[in-house]
């Protein structure tokens, strides 16, 4: 399954998050595997979350389920 990091600036609707993401205190702020959302790249914005690691296509999320 291939997948990359990626920063939010480049996240688009329908690309899949493929780990947690945290808060910088430990909070999950985003689970693994979320869809993107405007939503989600502005929370990733205001809690300064620069990169994230996405799968590389959405083949590649239907392979892992």
């Amino acid at each position: 399954m291939a997948c990359f990091r990626i920063h939010t600036d480049r996240l688009r609707k329908g690309m899949i998050i493929k780990s947690d993401v945290y808060t910088r205190t430990g909070a999950t702020l985003v689970p693994n595997n979320t869809p993107v959302t405007k939503d989600v790249v502005n929370l990733l914005t205001r809690h300064f979350i620069d990169y994230v690691t996405k799968y590389n296509s959405p083949e590649d999320y239907r392979e892992k389920r």
